[in-house]
């Protein structure tokens, strides 16, 4: 079964089956928050928004970098992942963040799937309880419906053969939720943010609240932006657009 280009009964190195990790003044209001040393690349509230722009419109994943770095076009690629992901939650869209829970919970029951057939395959060929116990971890432990009896070969095999078909319904689920992810970004596609949306934004922002002073993209952060976004709302009954 193919899924994201991926093929859900890929066997994986049993080093991978371990436990996961539980995981001022105008200018100083808008400039960048210093960033951690250890980064190379601009957190979501750090970013100008002229870097965002750059990212976004312009695909210019460089402009994620911190100064003297040179990021690999991987981890461009994730803090760009991240970022999106922050920006939607920072400015309010629900719908995206639903996406993201979608893509998340995707991601852990193809892991899921593939960690329980490499068990059930183990398992089938020589019985070890640590991988019992790994099974029991996943759910499988339901009183007398998995009992895991190896001095009772038949119902043995048969508990390992009921934790196999058990996967069809998470193979269900990744293909509903899939429909929905297809559904957002077909829905998005017509609504992207092009060159001089930010600057009628940062207009309105100006007027609605009545500022002052201008805001520079190449000097208000998303953090900031996001900030007087959210006061913007709340004194207008109309949303303005993200």
């Amino acid at each position: 079964m193919q899924l994201f280009g991926r093929n859900i009964t890929t066997k994986l190195k049993w080093s991978s089956l371990r436990p996961a990790v539980p995981t001022a003044s105008v200018q100083e209001a808008q400039h960048p928050l210093p960033a951690k040393p250890s980064s190379t690349t601009y957190s979501c509230r750090e970013l100008t928004l002229e870097r965002f722009e750059q990212a976004y419109i312009e695909n210019r994943l460089e402009a994620l970098a911190l100064p003297g770095t040179n990021p690999t076009q991987e981890a461009l690629q994730m803090a760009w992942a991240d970022i999106q992901a922050e920006y939607c939650d920072l400015t309010g869209d629900d719908s995206f963040k639903e996406m993201m829970r979608l893509r998340s919970l995707n991601t852990v029951l193809m892991l899921k799937i593939e960690h329980v057939q490499l068990l059930v395959h183990y398992l089938s060929h020589r019985y070890e309880q640590v991988y019992i116990d790994a099974l029991k971890a996943y759910g499988y432990n339901e009183g007398d419906k998995y009992r895991f009896d190896y001095n009772d070969p038949q119902s043995y095999i048969r508990d390992l053969h009921r934790v196999s078909g058990s996967l069809a319904r998470d193979e269900q689920r990744i293909e509903e939720n899939s429909e929905e992810i297809n559904s957002y970004i077909e829905s998005k596609k017509s609504s992207r943010i092009n060159t001089g949306y930010f600057d009628d934004i940062l207009v309105e922002i100006e007027r609605g609240l009545q500022l002052h002073f201008p805001l520079d993209k190449a000097i208000i952060t998303i953090g900031k932006y996001a900030t007087y976004l959210d006061k913007l709302r709340k004194q207008k009954p109309a949303k303005p657009a993200k």
